[in-house]
């Protein structure tokens, strides 16, 4: 007997992916500059440019590399296997940055 599995919501892997997005974000501001400072970096278009990409490059790339090397098996190629890609990647990712977020804490 086939039993059906439950669609991945896509609202809930966008979700997360802004959330990443925005965590991996501040984090690499918190690290470099301070989050003090971000107002200062608002204002040179070039520093926020070069942040927003980083932080992209690891929400946004990293799970779509995976998805596309998952894409080889036929059996991968379904929007619910491509959405709980980018879930697992948010879920990691906001993880790593809330650890090194953390033990800048300890740091100071």
């Amino acid at each position: 007997m086939h039993t059906e599995q439950k669609e991945t919501s896509l609202q809930l892997a966008i979700t997360l992916s802004l959330i990443s997005l925005v965590i991996s974000f501040i984090t690499t501001v918190h690290v470099k500059y301070g989050i003090a400072k971000l107002p200062i970096i608002t204002g040179h278009p070039e520093v926020l440019q070069a942040f927003i990409a980083q932080a992209v490059g690891g929400s946004v790339l990293l799970p779509a590399v995976h998805v596309a090397i998952i894409s080889i098996f036929k059996s991968k190629r379904t929007p619910s296997t491509r959405r709980r890609v980018f879930i697992g990647w948010a879920v990691f990712i906001v993880g790593v940055n809330v650890f090194t977020l953390l033990m800048q804490q300890v740091r100071i």
